[in-house]
C-alpha cells in the first residue's frame, strides 16, 4: 500500500486460484501461508505454466520446513521472507529480511522486529527451549467464558526454537505436539512437508500413538488426495511412492509406520493441521498393526 500498489484480498485461498488471480491482477508482492507457498513452489517448477511477476513473497506463520524458502526462490525467481507472530502478539513479531544472506533466509525466521524482545527458556526434562516473546503490540488479554484473562508481559509461544551463530531464530516445532521416538524429538510438520510435495497429495497430517516399545511412539500419517482425483482412497502405488519419498528424504526414525487415507485433513482456523483433532482421532480409533 505504501508503495502505491494495488492491495488484493483474495476470495479463495486455494493455491491454484491465488496463482491465477496474481497473474490476472499483476500482483508483484504476495503473502502466503506455508501450504500455499509449497504449492506455488510446485507450480513454479512447471516452465510451461504461465507465471506471476513476483518480486517478493512472504510466508506467514511458524516455519518448520528449511527447504521451502530456497525451493520457492529457485522456482519463482524472486526473494522470499518469513514472518512469525500470533494474534496475541498483535501480528508479526519476528521476520527475515530481503537483504539477509541466503543461508539465513533459507531455514530461519530471521530476527525480532524493533521493540520486540525474546528469550529461549528451557523446558523441564531436556524438552528443548521454548520461544518466549515480549512485544509492544501484545494483547492485554484474551476472552475466555466472556471474561478478560490478562496476559503476562512475556508471551510463551509454545514453539521450540534455537538460535544460529548470527542470532537468527530457527523454529523446531510445537512443544505440545512433538513426537518422541528413539530418543529423538520429531516435528510432524517436517514429515508433512515431505509428503505434500507429492503432486497428487492435497494435505497430510502427522500424529503418533504409543508404541509397543516403552517410551516410544509410532508415527501415523493421514493423507488426502487433490479434489480432482474424485476418490478418498489413495492407490497403493501412490502410498508406496510416498513411503519411498519419506525414506529418501527423512532420517529413518522420522519415517511414518502407517499411512491412512481420509477424505479431508482436519484444519484449524488458520488452515494449519489441527493436531489436537488428529490425536483424538487416533485415540478413538486405534489402528491395527499391519
Amino acid at each position: 500500500i505504501a508503495m502505491g500498489e494495488q492491495f488484493v484480498v483474495p476470495s479463495s485461498l486455494e493455491a491454484q486460484d491465488l496463482w491465477s488471480s496474481a497473474i490476472v491482477l499483476g500482483v508483484t508482492n504476495a503473502g502466503l501461508p506455508p501450504i500455499s507457498a509449497l504449492r506455488f513452489a510446485g507450480f513454479g517448477r512447471d516452465r510451461l505454466r504461465p507465471r506471476p511477476g513476483f518480486l517478493h513473497v512472504g510466508i506467514g506463520g511458524a516455519f518448520a520446513d528449511p527447504s521451502l524458502v530456497a525451493g520457492l526462490e529457485n522456482s519463482l525467481g524472486c526473494l522470499v521472507t518469513v514472518g512469525y507472530g500470533s494474534t496475541e502478539l498483535g501480528g508479526v513479531a519476528i521476520m527475515s529480511r530481503p537483504w539477509d544472506p541466503a543461508d539465513e533466509r533459507h531455514g530461519t525466521i530471521g530476527r525480532p522486529l524493533r521493540g520486540v524482545e525474546i528469550e529461549l527458556r528451557g523446558i523441564e526434562g531436556d524438552g528443548g527451549t521454548e520461544l518466549v516473546v515480549k512485544s509492544p503490540s501484545i494483547a492485554r488479554g484474551i476472552i475466555q467464558n466472556d471474561e478478560l484473562v490478562e496476559l503476562d508481559e512475556w508471551f510463551p509461544t509454545g514453539d521450540l526454537a534455537d538460535q544460529t551463530e548470527s542470532d537468527a531464530l530457527v523454529i523446531a516445532g510445537r512443544s505440545d505436539f512433538m513426537i518422541l521416538r528413539g530418543g529423538h524429538r520429531i516435528d510432524p510438520a517436517r514429515i508433512e512437508a515431505v509428503i505434500e510435495r507429492h503432486p497428487l497429495i492435497n494435505r497430510a497430517g502427522v500424529t503418533s500413538r504409543p508404541s509397543r516399545i516403552p517410551g516410544n511412539m509410532d508415527i501415523i500419517a493421514y493423507v488426502s488426495l487433490h479434489r480432482t482425483m474424485r476418490s478418498t482412497e489413495v492407490p497403493d502405488e501412490i502410498v508406496t511412492e510416498i513411503r519411498r519419498r519419506c525414506i529418501g528424504e527423512l532420517p529413518t526414525h522420522e519415517v511414518p509406520r502407517r499411512f491412512v487415507t481420509v477424505a479431508d485433513i482436519p484444519l484449524a482456523s488458520d488452515f494449519s493441521v489441527n493436531r489436537a483433532h488428529l490425536r483424538d482421532l487416533v485415540r478413538r480409533n486405534p489402528l491395527a498393526d499391519a
